[in-house]
């Protein structure tokens, strides 16, 4: 059996559809029917029925879809291992992470892996939890580390560790204000789609019952870093992951109680990629629970 034709109807199964399964996979979909139909020939049953408006998996499609899995896990254990007598695992790896992950969670676990994988080119974009999760969906990155749990159909999603918000605001400031005080202050918000921002604002509700829209806010900037700065020049206050407050030359004023998580996400079929299963494992094996 052709490995290609099934890692094809595999794409195919997974995304439910054979134009995007083409565009993934950069082929054109008249040549994934053909993959598909050579595979069904070559086995001799029907992996798949479809019409105009739905596409399902044959009870012999279930088989081998899951056959396939393991086969598939199988052999890329075998390349993998025999890769690793001469540490030649190679490739472009495609991270995409929200801001503090990529700033504060990332850069230990790249070079560590690097380390390890000398020969792996690595890309990271780093943007709002939201939009991350958006391209990863879209299949422009291999794995993303945001500060929400996206809950994605085909995809997995670990925890990883979780901080604490922190408000802070110029040094020159209080040290602790009363729940009235924090409406008539001056904030620096995140920008919609932001792992923290929507952190913020669920924690506030369920702390004090304050909603988004009863804060002040003069500004909304796109990175932590940026909300740092307007702090520390006097702007206004702004809620920050504790991790990004350590080090800032700004006064901590109060911690909200509610804890916000970090995740790795990935889709299911990403651990056939030997990068891909590689990183995740060093990235599970320093964040496993001790």
């Amino acid at each position: 059996m052709s490995l290609r034709r099934l890692k094809t109807f595999m794409e195919v199964v997974d995304r439910r559809s054979f134009s995007e399964a083409a565009n993934h996979m950069g082929l054109t979909q008249s040549a994934v029917s053909k993959q598909i139909k050579n595979l069904e020939q070559e086995l001799g049953v029907h992996l798949l029925r479809r019409d105009q408006i739905s596409l399902e998996v044959t009870e012999a499609g279930s088989l081998v879809y899951q056959s396939g899995k393991k086969m598939i896990r199988e052999w890329n254990d075998l390349h993998k291992a025999c890769a690793a007598f001469e540490n030649k695992l190679s490739g472009v790896l495609r991270i995409g992470a929200s801001t503090i992950p990529g700033t504060y969670l990332l850069p230990p676990l790249i070079k560590e892996f690097r380390e390890a994988y000398p020969h792996i080119d690595i890309t990271i974009n780093v943007d709002s939890s939201e939009n991350v999760v958006k391209k990863l969906h879209q299949g422009h990155f291999d794995v993303a580390m945001v500060g929400l749990n996206p809950l994605l159909e085909h995809f997995y999603s670990q925890f990883l560790t979780d901080d604490q918000l922190v408000l802070i605001g110029p040094s020159r400031e209080m040290d602790e204000l009363a729940v009235e005080d924090i409406k008539g202050l001056p904030m620096i918000g995140r920008e919609p789609g932001s792992g923290t921002q929507l952190a913020v604002e669920e924690a506030l509700f369920l702390q004090y019952g304050l909603k988004a829209q009863e804060l002040h806010y003069v500004a909304h900037v796109v990175d932590t870093v940026t909300l740092i700065a307007m702090v520390e020049a006097g702007v206004g206050f702004g809620f920050v992951s504790s991790l990004a407050a350590h080090d800032a030359k700004v006064r901590k004023i109060m911690q909200l109680e509610k804890r916000r998580g970090f995740y790795m996400v990935y889709a299911e079929n990403a651990l056939q990629d030997p990068l891909t299963d590689a990183f995740t494992n060093l990235v599970m094996e320093q964040f496993k629970p001790t």
